[in-house]
């Protein structure tokens, strides 16, 4: 066994004496993002901690990695149905640090677990409407405006009713969520039907003191999405295409992948639309 693999295990027992955790359920993540993908493991079988050993050098992107999972623009844990994290860090001398993560979840097993069963038997029936109605072939922009399209069609609506209604399930399954569970949705079915999108939160207003979700979608550039209005007046193109933000602003820390633009605004889909060229 090398001196560097002999650290490691040394770090990995020092994290399990301290923290009260398995050393062999103590992985070694080398980056935020092996730490992510480590979480979402753990949140998919329902474990009450995830512990893990990582480069010191890599710290920053521990720490971002971290809040990135529940409040960056994929936060993949919140579709775990997980509440904010805890953690704790154990800072060492030499070349690796460790942390523990506390996860508590929305409700108990079996709960949960019957939960997130129905949200993706929703999630999969949805897609396969979404394809039927863009058709075998359809560009990005036609499969992003048929998730859209299929929010309208299905009736969801904007309703403030419980701990389920700020998550994915409460669109999917209940068709009824605010705009923080309607956009996780949206993020959910954009990703299954192959078009880039990224979850964005923020104000109403800027500097304004009422939070919102929304959505950022690629087709052939970046651009707003917000499936909230777009269900609320009915109408699928409500804020479609936006590359300025002037009714709202990012929560302070989200940042957006470069110049926006949206080479198939509103107009360029309704044209489609008369034609009959699309659903």
């Amino acid at each position: 066994m090398s001196w560097d693999e002999l650290e490691k295990r040394r770090t990995a027992d020092i994290v399990s004496r301290r923290f009260g955790v398995s050393a062999k359920e103590t992985v070694f993540v080398r980056d935020g993002y092996e730490l992510t993908r480590h979480l979402l493991q753990c949140a998919r079988h329902g474990r009450s901690r995830a512990a893990a050993i990582y480069p010191a050098d890599e710290q920053e992107t521990i720490n971002q990695a971290v809040g990135d999972s529940l409040n960056g623009t994929r936060p993949l844990l919140l579709n775990q149905f997980i509440r904010p994290l805890r953690c704790r860090y154990l800072q060492l001398p030499g070349r690796y640090g460790g942390m523990v993560a506390e996860l508590e979840y929305l409700s108990p097993e079996p709960e949960r677990a019957r939960r997130m069963a129905a949200m993706e038997a929703a999630l999969s029936r949805a897609a396969a409407d979404i394809r039927g109605a863009a058709g075998p072939r359809a560009p990005d922009w036609a499969r992003a405006y048929a998730v859209v399209d299929y929010a309208v069609r299905h009736h969801w609506r904007y309703s403030e009713d419980g701990v389920w209604s700020y998550t994915a399930y409460g669109a999917l399954v209940d068709h009824a969520a605010v705009c923080m569970g309607i956009s996780l949705a949206t993020l959910l079915l954009m990703e299954r039907m192959g078009v880039p999108c990224r979850y964005l939160h923020g104000y109403r207003r800027e500097g304004g003191t009422v939070g919102h979700g929304w959505n950022l979608i690629y087709c052939g550039g970046w651009f707003h999405l917000d499936v909230t209005d777009a269900v609320t007046s009915r109408d699928p193109l409500a804020f479609w295409g936006v590359t300025a933000l002037t009714d709202r602003s990012l929560e302070p820390g989200l940042t957006l992948p470069g110049p926006l633009r949206c080479p198939c605004p509103p107009d360029f889909i309704r044209q489609h639309l008369r034609k009959g060229t699309i659903l």
